[in-house]
């Protein structure tokens, strides 16, 4: 017989974000087992940009660009990644967020 790996390559992000002052839930991220590069932009429904980050499991805390918390409400993102499997082909995934305060 012939092993051959599973190499499913997925990205995992959250529909729901609620910051809070006890350090839970602080971080909106997409999760990757195997991401390689990323990075990641959130618009506004408007869709003004109101954060950008790069790295892997970076992520947005609910601020904006100019550092003041952003309103309740939905929110779009996007995000682009390579992962080990496959580090010369760009992936990008995009949905919504509904941030609660």
């Amino acid at each position: 017989s012939i092993y051959l790996p599973f190499r499913k390559e997925t990205v995992w992000v959250p529909t729901i974000f609620m910051p809070d002052d006890q350090g839970n839930n602080n971080i909106f991220r997409a999760y990757s087992t195997n991401a390689e590069t990323q990075e990641m932009w959130i618009y506004d429904r408007a869709g003004r940009l109101v954060a950008h980050c790069q790295g892997v499991g970076c992520g947005w805390d609910g601020r904006d660009l100019n550092g003041n918390p952003c309103p309740q409400g939905g929110y779009v993102y996007l995000v682009n990644y390579t992962t080990k499997y496959n580090p010369r082909q760009m992936q990008s995934k995009h949905g919504s967020v509904t941030l609660v305060r």
